[in-house]
């Protein structure tokens, strides 16, 4: 990568359900953490992928 690009970043579902859970509290803080270093642009631009049914392939 050159100078101020950024790569990409993949959202681990522990991560979000840390956040959302507050469980355990140590690694629910450090998700916290992780979010507003996203929101402040850390990690570039954030992109959404709408939810899949893996078993279908559908929406």
């Amino acid at each position: 990568m050159g100078a101020g690009e950024v790569g990409r970043f993949w959202l681990d579902t522990s991560l979000v359900l840390r956040l959302l859970t507050g469980e355990p509290p140590e690694l629910a803080q450090k998700a916290l953490e992780v979010f507003r270093e996203a929101e402040a642009g850390k990690y570039g631009q954030r992109r959404l992928r709408p939810w899949r049914n893996f078993s279908t392939g559908k929406p």
